[in-house]
């Protein structure tokens, strides 16, 4: 079994190290920040309150001072011969990574270690 686990740490060090290698290769789209013909919008951005009166803790966390949250307004996102590449990771046609609606964040990308997936798709004739 240990055979087993130190064979599996192996392959998971080549796929990270891989995947930093081929990170700064991506050109990532933030969907939230840009005007897409393609992208319809559900519902708008709102304001709203949190209540942390109830809320007790002998921590002193940052976010404990926001009161006044905005949220992000929902939408989604047609993407014309798309292909799924890996947990929420999809290429379009025009080899543009958009990440999936709940996170946006290349942090996020870098951390499922699947940009060398990525590229690899990219670098394949359709």
């Amino acid at each position: 079994m240990l055979e087993v686990l130190k064979k599996l740490k192996g392959v998971l060090a080549v796929n990270k190290r891989l995947s930093d290698i081929c990170s700064d290769k991506l050109q990532v789209i933030d969907d939230r920040a840009v005007t897409l013909d393609n992208k319809l919008i559900l519902e708008p951005s709102a304001q709203f309150n949190v209540n942390l009166s109830n809320y007790k803790t002998e921590l002193s966390a940052y976010w404990q001072s926001f009161i006044d949250f905005k949220s992000e307004p929902k939408f989604i996102v047609s993407i014309e011969n798309g292909t799924v590449v890996s947990k929420g990771i999809v290429v379009d046609a025009r080899n543009f990574v958009h990440l999936e609606s709940t996170i946006f964040q290349r942090e996020y990308l870098n951390a499922l270690y699947s940009n060398h997936l990525i590229l690899g798709k990219i670098l394949l004739p359709n």
